[in-house]
Protein backbone atom coordinates (compact mmCIF):
# COMPACT_ATOMS: atom_id res chain seq x y z
CA UNK A 1 0.00 0.00 0.00
CA UNK A 2 2.90 2.07 0.48
CA UNK A 3 4.21 1.99 -2.67
CA UNK A 4 0.54 2.82 -4.21
CA UNK A 5 0.83 5.96 -2.23
CA UNK A 6 4.06 6.58 -3.50
CA UNK A 7 2.89 6.26 -6.98
CA UNK A 8 0.19 8.55 -6.58
CA UNK A 9 2.42 11.05 -4.83
CA UNK A 10 4.99 10.87 -8.36
CA UNK A 11 1.84 11.41 -10.38
CA UNK A 12 0.59 14.60 -8.33
CA UNK A 13 3.59 15.81 -8.63
CA UNK A 14 3.85 15.78 -12.12
CA UNK A 15 0.06 16.91 -12.62
CA UNK A 16 1.59 20.06 -10.46
CA UNK A 17 4.52 20.54 -13.05
CA UNK A 18 2.10 20.26 -15.99
CA UNK A 19 -0.10 22.99 -14.34
CA UNK A 20 2.94 25.19 -13.37
CA UNK A 21 4.00 25.15 -16.96
CA UNK A 22 0.53 25.77 -18.45
CA UNK A 23 0.72 22.45 -20.89
CA UNK A 24 -3.25 22.54 -21.44
CA UNK A 25 -6.36 24.23 -21.01
CA UNK A 26 -9.49 21.71 -20.72
CA UNK A 27 -12.41 22.58 -23.26
CA UNK A 28 -14.37 20.69 -26.01
CA UNK A 29 -12.44 19.51 -29.26
CA UNK A 30 -14.03 21.16 -32.20
CA UNK A 31 -16.02 18.63 -34.23
CA UNK A 32 -14.23 15.95 -35.68
CA UNK A 33 -10.64 16.35 -33.77
CA UNK A 34 -10.17 13.24 -31.91
CA UNK A 35 -8.28 13.44 -28.71
CA UNK A 36 -5.00 11.75 -29.25
CA UNK A 37 -5.02 8.77 -25.71
CA UNK A 38 -2.36 9.11 -23.54
CA UNK A 39 -0.69 6.93 -20.95
CA UNK A 40 1.68 6.97 -17.53
CA UNK A 41 4.69 5.86 -17.46
CA UNK A 42 6.12 4.96 -14.46
CA UNK A 43 10.23 4.76 -12.99
CA UNK A 44 12.17 3.98 -10.24
CA UNK A 45 15.40 6.48 -9.87
CA UNK A 46 17.88 4.64 -7.78
CA UNK A 47 20.88 5.72 -6.21
CA UNK A 48 24.84 4.26 -6.29
CA UNK A 49 23.76 1.28 -3.67
CA UNK A 50 20.87 0.39 -6.04
CA UNK A 51 18.28 2.29 -3.27
CA UNK A 52 15.04 3.88 -3.99
CA UNK A 53 15.64 7.78 -4.25
CA UNK A 54 12.60 8.56 -6.07
CA UNK A 55 9.79 7.17 -7.34
CA UNK A 56 8.85 9.15 -11.16
CA UNK A 57 5.50 9.08 -13.09
CA UNK A 58 5.30 10.68 -16.40
CA UNK A 59 2.72 11.47 -18.28
CA UNK A 60 3.19 10.95 -22.18
CA UNK A 61 0.69 10.63 -25.65
CA UNK A 62 0.51 7.73 -27.44
CA UNK A 63 2.20 9.66 -29.98
CA UNK A 64 2.23 6.38 -32.25
CA UNK A 65 -1.61 6.95 -32.93
CA UNK A 66 -0.71 10.94 -34.53
CA UNK A 67 -1.27 11.06 -38.50
CA UNK A 68 1.05 12.88 -40.57
CA UNK A 69 -0.45 16.28 -41.86
CA UNK A 70 -3.41 15.44 -39.77
CA UNK A 71 -1.57 15.68 -36.05
CA UNK A 72 1.33 17.19 -37.34
CA UNK A 73 3.71 18.68 -40.28
CA UNK A 74 7.36 19.10 -39.48
CA UNK A 75 9.23 16.59 -37.09
CA UNK A 76 12.97 17.27 -37.88
CA UNK A 77 14.70 18.43 -34.99
CA UNK A 78 18.83 18.74 -34.81
CA UNK A 79 20.69 16.12 -32.66
CA UNK A 80 24.49 16.51 -31.46
CA UNK A 81 26.54 13.54 -32.35
CA UNK A 82 28.78 11.68 -29.71
CA UNK A 83 32.05 12.93 -32.02
CA UNK A 84 30.95 16.27 -32.00
CA UNK A 85 30.44 16.53 -28.43
CA UNK A 86 34.05 14.98 -27.92
CA UNK A 87 35.67 17.23 -29.87
CA UNK A 88 33.89 20.54 -28.22
CA UNK A 89 35.08 19.12 -25.02
CA UNK A 90 38.71 18.77 -26.20
CA UNK A 91 38.92 22.61 -27.36
CA UNK A 92 37.07 23.25 -24.34
CA UNK A 93 40.49 21.01 -22.27
CA UNK A 94 42.87 22.31 -24.55
CA UNK A 95 42.55 26.10 -24.00
CA UNK A 96 41.40 25.35 -20.46
CA UNK A 97 38.28 26.84 -20.98
CA UNK A 98 35.33 26.76 -18.46
CA UNK A 99 32.11 24.55 -19.91
CA UNK A 100 28.59 24.94 -17.92
CA UNK A 101 25.93 22.21 -18.57
CA UNK A 102 22.13 22.70 -17.78
CA UNK A 103 19.70 19.84 -17.58
CA UNK A 104 16.17 21.15 -18.06
CA UNK A 105 13.99 18.78 -15.80
CA UNK A 106 11.08 19.04 -17.83
CA UNK A 107 12.18 20.08 -21.26
CA UNK A 108 9.80 19.08 -23.86
CA UNK A 109 6.98 21.08 -21.45
CA UNK A 110 8.80 24.09 -22.50
CA UNK A 111 8.01 24.01 -26.26
CA UNK A 112 4.93 25.59 -27.65
CA UNK A 113 1.96 23.68 -29.76
CA UNK A 114 -1.33 24.52 -31.75
CA UNK A 115 -4.22 22.41 -31.86
CA UNK A 116 -3.11 19.51 -30.67
CA UNK A 117 -5.77 17.87 -28.17
CA UNK A 118 -5.04 15.13 -26.00
CA UNK A 119 -7.35 12.95 -23.03
CA UNK A 120 -7.42 13.86 -19.99
CA UNK A 121 -4.66 11.87 -17.69
CA UNK A 122 -6.16 8.79 -16.30
CA UNK A 123 -6.84 9.48 -12.49
CA UNK A 124 -7.30 13.11 -13.11
CA UNK A 125 -10.21 13.70 -15.20
CA UNK A 126 -12.63 16.75 -14.52
CA UNK A 127 -15.03 18.79 -16.32
CA UNK A 128 -17.60 16.28 -17.83
CA UNK A 129 -18.07 14.01 -20.86
CA UNK A 130 -15.90 14.56 -24.02
CA UNK A 131 -13.40 17.28 -22.32
CA UNK A 132 -10.21 17.09 -23.61
CA UNK A 133 -6.64 18.88 -23.16
CA UNK A 134 -5.97 21.47 -25.58
CA UNK A 135 -1.92 21.32 -25.62
CA UNK A 136 -0.53 24.89 -25.16
CA UNK A 137 2.94 22.93 -24.63
CA UNK A 138 4.19 19.84 -26.01
CA UNK A 139 3.95 16.72 -24.10
CA UNK A 140 6.36 13.82 -24.18
CA UNK A 141 5.48 11.28 -26.90
CA UNK A 142 4.25 13.58 -29.29
CA UNK A 143 6.06 13.49 -32.50
CA UNK A 144 6.15 17.09 -32.55
CA UNK A 145 7.40 17.46 -29.30
CA UNK A 146 11.44 17.83 -30.36
CA UNK A 147 11.05 20.45 -32.76
CA UNK A 148 9.18 22.56 -30.26
CA UNK A 149 11.54 22.07 -27.50
CA UNK A 150 14.16 23.00 -30.00
CA UNK A 151 12.27 26.14 -31.51
CA UNK A 152 11.88 26.86 -27.49
CA UNK A 153 15.58 26.52 -26.57
CA UNK A 154 16.76 28.48 -30.07
CA UNK A 155 14.26 31.24 -29.43
CA UNK A 156 15.69 31.60 -25.55
CA UNK A 157 19.51 31.24 -26.88
CA UNK A 158 18.59 33.75 -29.92
CA UNK A 159 17.08 36.53 -27.42
CA UNK A 160 19.82 35.94 -25.28
CA UNK A 161 23.26 36.36 -27.79
CA UNK A 162 21.08 39.47 -28.42
CA UNK A 163 21.31 40.88 -25.10
CA UNK A 164 24.84 40.16 -24.89
CA UNK A 165 25.76 42.07 -28.52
Amino acid sequence: MACSDMWKQAMDEEMASMKSHGVWKLELPPKGVRPLPVKWVFSLKRDESGEIVRYKARLVAKGFAQVEGRDFEEVFAPVSKHTTMRALLSVVAVRDLELHQVDIKTAFLNGSLEEVYVQQPPGYEEGGPGVACKLEKALYGLKQAPRAWYACLKAVSYTHLRAHE
